[in-house]
């Protein structure tokens, strides 16, 4: 118990001397300050800058210099002539908040004492040009649309101004490539603009120049002499070509238009289509067989024949009549006979009858015709003699 008590006096003899330790330092420390530091004021101050420049929103710190070095004891006020335009905090940041001109003002509190800056707010100087391209797209080979471009100065500030086009040049090439690119300059600025250039595609074909010759004996095979075939391309671009097919090499039965074709793309040319002879009797038609032509139109009407009218030619031949109602009638004979090796027949817009005391039962005689194309559009008949040996390919259209 002894022991316990002994251990507490020693316990508050420590904590008091503690106490009187720090005490003593305290009081030593003020007497040191009080008696011993002198207070040296402040002569002049002066800051870092007296004028400045500064866009919207910048902020910019002044620092600030005593003299004499040495002085103490001493706190600076900032001030501001218009905090709308220029706001300054303790440390000395000013701020820029809108146009016009302020003066800053740092004070040593409770004297004269002061240092000034003269502040302007604008919106600094042209860091860069922005260009907006109203002409989305352009084509490999196209010229640069100078008128299209929208140029504006770009200030430190971020405020933009639209530059007139008499302000600044543009150098561009004579024509666009892929990998172009268009200087703009104004001033001392300049900046590389690359336009979108894609490769120029064809979107269709244009007969540009119809050819000489337009209207054709059936069978005549197509001119195409004074025949201009443009492409027209993405950009507007016209060019001639020769790198194109027509559909039809030999003019047809009613043929009204001939195709230009260039890949996928068509255009047409309007044709007209007639014989090469009109006969309006079995022995002219005949005739016309024997002399060659290769397409004979037979006039409106019922032609009664004794004999058979042959056909053996070595070319296409068209024999076709004015219109379904020219007719054919074989008197005791099958009216028509095809023989030998044919190239391509077309009997087209006729009737095929028989009649008489011993009428055949055949309107059309194909039992002698060694090979061929052997077309039917639109005849009229009731039976074909056909041979045994069919060498030739027989087409019947209705």
């Amino acid at each position: 118990m002894e022991n316990i008590k002994k251990s507490r006096k020693n316990n508050i003899k420590i904590i008091f001397s503690a106490i009187l330790i720090v005490f003593f330092m305290i009081f030593s420390s003020f007497i040191l300050t009080s008696c011993g530091e002198k207070t040296i004021p402040v002569e002049r101050v002066s800051l870092s800058i007296t004028e400045t420049s500064l866009y919207k929103n910048q902020i910019k710190k002044v620092y600030v210099t005593t003299y004499p070095e040495e002085a103490n004891n001493y706190n600076l006020e900032w001030s501001s002539t218009n905090k709308e335009i220029a706001s300054v905090d303790k440390k000395g940041f000013i701020k820029a908040v809108n146009y016009g001109d302020v003066v800053i003002t740092c004070k040593v509190k409770g004297t004269d004492i002061k240092a000034e800056c003269k502040v302007t707010v604008n919106d600094g100087e042209i860091c860069s040009l922005k260009i907006e391209e109203n002409f989305k797209i352009y084509y490999e080979g196209q010229v640069f649309n100078k008128e299209s471009l929208n140029v504006y100065a770009v200030y430190e500030s971020g405020k933009k101004v639209f530059l007139q086009k008499n302000e600044y040049t543009i150098e561009a090439p004579d024509t666009l490539k892929e990998d172009s690119k268009i200087k703009i300059t104004y001033g001392h600025f300049s900046s590389n603009y690359s336009p979108t250039i894609i490769q120029d595609y064809v979107t269709g074909i244009d007969i540009t120049s119809s050819p000489n010759k337009i209207s054709y004996a059936i069978g005549e095979k197509f001119d195409k002499a004074g025949l201009q075939v443009s492409l027209t391309y993405a950009s507007g671009k016209k060019e001639i070509t020769q790198d194109y097919v027509l559909d039809t090499d030999t003019i047809k039965y009613k043929q009204k238009e001939v195709k230009v074709i260039y890949k996928k793309f068509t255009d047409s040319i309007s044709i007209t289509s007639h014989a090469a002879i009109t006969v309006n009797s079995i022995a002219k038609l005949q005739e016309a067989i024997n002399q060659g032509y290769t397409s004979i139109m037979i006039t409106e009407g019922k032609y009664n024949t004794t004999t058979q009218i042959e056909l053996n030619s070595s070319q296409d031949i068209f024999i076709f009549g004015e219109n379904q109602e020219t007719s054919i009638i074989g008197y005791d004979i099958i009216p028509i006979k095809i023989t030998g090796k044919c190239d391509n027949i077309t009997i087209a817009d006729i009737k095929l009858s028989t009649n008489g005391d011993n009428a055949a039962t055949h309107q059309l005689d194909l039992s002698y015709c060694e090979s061929g194309n052997i077309t039917l559009q639109n005849v009229s008949f009731l039976s074909i003699l056909q041979s045994e040996n069919e060498g030739y390919i027989l087409k019947v259209i209705n």
